[in-house]
C-alpha cells in the first residue's frame, strides 16, 4: 500500500489468536471467496485489501460473525513515519486526512499499536503512553471528546516499520472496543482462577443479561472460578463437580456443592435460572449435556459454555467443522447469541446461548 491521504478502499486489520490463523483464513475463504489472502504482519495480525471499503465489509462481518476473528479495524490512510516528523507527526497527518470521519463532540478513543520483533517473531504491542501523549492533539484536530472506556468511534493506528496504518470507525464495527480485542480485567481479592476472566469477557462480549437473583447451575465447577463470578452477580450456585471447590466456597451460604459428575445428576435436577459449562470434555459430549440441561431453564434463560478444541493431529478444516457442528447441534434447544474465540480463551471457543425461542444462525 502506497502513501496516500485517503484510500477509502485501503483495507482492514484483522486480529485473532496466533494459533488460530489457519482457522480464520478458512473462515474468510468460506464467507468471502473473492477476498484477497490475508497478509500477516505479525502473529495473529493480518491486513486484507477491501476494494469495496471498510463499512460494507464490517457489516458483512457482523452478519457472518466469524468465530476466530477477535478484532477488526479499518485502514483508510497510510502515512510515512520519518525521522524528521516521527510518529506523532504521522498520527496528526493521518487524523487530518480522516477528520470528517470523527464528527465534533463524538466520544472518541485513540488506540495505537506497533509491530515489534521479539524472540525471532513479529508481535503486536499497545502503546498506551503514546495514546495518552497524543490525546490532546487528537482532541484539537477532531474537536472530539477523548473517551477510552465507552467510545462511540475509534481511531485505530498501527505502526509497521516506517508506515502508519490508520482508520476511524464506529466502535461497534471493531467487534471489541479494546485494541486488538485484548480485553483486560484487573485481578481482585478473592479471585480463584484466571478462568473467571473467561466468563466475565463472555458476559460482556455477547451482552448476556443475568438475572439479579436466582439459581445458577455450574457444570464442571471446580475449583470454582465461574461459581465465584456468579455469586458476585447475586446468584445462588449449584456447583456440580466430583473435585473439590476452593476453600472460600465450601461453606458459602449460597453455594451447594454436588460432588458428582453432571451426567449422574441431570435426570430429575431442579430448575435453574442460568446454566454455565466449562467442562474439559469432548465438544459432542458437552453439547449433548447442554441439550439435556436446556429443559431446566425457563424460556429466555441464559447459558454460557465452552467448546474445547481437539489437540494436535487434527487439521484446521476438521477443527472448524467440529465447532460448527457443535453450534448446529445446539440449535434445537437454544438461540445462539454468539460464538467466538475470545481473548481469554485458550484451546476453546466460548458460546453464549438463550433457551427456547426462535432459532437463528450466529450473527443474525
Amino acid at each position: 500500500m502506497t502513501d496516500t491521504a485517503r484510500p477509502d478502499s485501503a483495507g482492514a486489520l484483522l486480529t485473532c489468536a496466533s494459533e488460530a490463523q489457519g482457522l480464520l483464513r478458512l473462515e474468510l475463504a468460506d464467507a468471502w471467496p473473492e477476498l484477497a489472502a490475508p497478509q500477516w504482519l505479525a502473529d495473529g495480525l493480518a491486513l486484507v485489501p477491501l476494494p469495496g471499503g471498510f463499512e460494507p465489509f464490517a457489516a458483512e462481518v457482523k452478519r457472518v460473525a466469524p468465530i476466530f476473528l477477535r478484532h477488526l479495524a479499518p485502514v483508510q490512510t497510510v502515512q510515512p513515519v520519518t525521522p524528521f516528523r516521527g510518529v506523532t507527526g504521522a498520527l496528526k497527518r493521518g487524523l487530518e486526512a480522516l477528520e470528517d470521519l470523527a464528527p465534533s463532540d463524538t466520544a472518541l478513543a485513540v488506540q495505537i499499536r506497533h509491530v515489534v520483533e521479539r524472540d525471532g517473531s513479529a508481535c503486536v504491542e499497545r502503546m498506551t503512553a503514546l495514546e495518552r501523549e497524543f490525546a490532546p492533539a487528537a482532541a484539537e484536530v477532531t474537536h472530539c471528546l477523548i473517551e477510552t472506556a465507552y467510545p462511540e468511534r475509534i481511531v485505530s493506528a498501527l505502526i509497521v516499520g516506517d508506515r502508519l496504518l490508520m482508520g476511524i470507525s464506529d466502535a461497534a464495527a471493531n467487534i471489541s472496543t479494546w485494541p486488538g480485542g485484548e480485553r483486560r480485567f484487573q485481578e481482585v481479592d478473592g479471585q480463584i482462577s484466571r478462568a473467571e476472566f473467561k466468563l466475565l469477557e463472555a458476559l460482556e462480549a455477547f451482552g448476556v443479561a443475568l438475572p439479579a437473583s436466582g439459581v445458577a447451575l455450574d457444570m464442571g465447577a471446580a475449583p470454582g472460578g465461574w461459581t465465584r463470578v456468579l455469586l458476585e452477580k447475586g446468584l445462588s450456585v449449584v456447583a456440580v463437580d466430583p473435585a473439590k471447590l476452593h476453600p472460600s466456597l465450601v461453606r458459602h451460604e449460597r453455594v451447594t456443592h454436588v460432588r458428582a459428575r453432571i451426567e449422574e445428576r441431570l435426570s430429575g435436577a431442579a430448575p435453574a435460572d442460568v446454566i454455565v459449562n466449562d467442562m474439559r470434555i469432548d465438544p459432542r459430549q458437552s453439547t449433548a449435556i447442554m441439550l439435556q440441561a436446556s429443559s431446566l431453564l425457563p424460556p429466555g434463560g441464559p447459558a454460557v459454555m465452552t467448546l474445547k478444541l481437539p489437540d494436535g493431529g487434527v487439521t484446521d478444516r476438521a477443527l472448524l467443522a467440529t465447532v460448527r457442528a457443535g453450534l448446529k447441534r445446539l440449535e434445537p434447544a437454544y438461540l445462539v447469541l454468539g460464538a467466538r474465540r475470545l481473548f481469554h480463551n485458550r484451546s476453546e471457543v466460548t458460546v453464549a446461548l438463550v433457551a427456547g425461542g426462535d432459532r437463528a444462525p450466529v450473527g443474525e
